[in-house]
């Protein structure tokens, strides 16, 4: 069996590689610290504990009043509306309208940002294993022992 160049791995191959992992985790890294950021300002600007279901009632002549309505909570003891009500009366005003919309969109972009965020971190904690792995099989390689000659 003759060296091939299969074998050969170049100083600047493995620098580039090298290079790229780390500009890699990094980005994800800075990224993942920008979903933490925005979902803390929504935290701050006020949202709601769950998205609710809009639901348009008419009351008789006196017009049409927008209720939202919640989810249970995961225990079952109670539902995710304010108070813990299942149904929260918004009414016919403009204003009331559009901050109770404002409270559930952001809760809504909330939720994504959540779950893109568990994603990168998963996958950030893949890298880590990978490195990890890679790092073992770097320092396992066969090797010979030439005292046995």
């Amino acid at each position: 069996m003759t060296p091939t160049d299969d074998c050969t791995l170049h100083p600047r191959d493995l620098d580039t590689q090298l290079k790229l992992i780390y500009d890699g985790i990094i980005a994800a890294q800075s990224h993942l610290k920008r979903l933490h950021q925005t979902m803390a300002r929504l935290q701050q600007q006020g949202m709601y504990d769950a998205v609710p279901t809009e639901s348009w009632q008419d009351r008789g002549g006196d017009g049409r009043y927008l209720y939202h309505y919640f989810p249970v909570t995961r225990s079952g003891a109670g539902y995710m509306g304010p108070d813990g009500k299942k149904k929260h009366y918004v009414g016919s005003d403009p204003a009331r309208i559009a901050e109770a919309r404002r409270l559930a969109d952001n809760r809504r972009r909330y939720e994504d940002l959540a779950a893109a965020a568990e994603r990168l971190q998963t996958w950030l904690i893949w890298r880590r294993q990978d490195l990890a792995t890679l790092t073992g099989h770097a320092m396992a390689w066969p090797r010979f022992d030439f005292r046995t000659l």
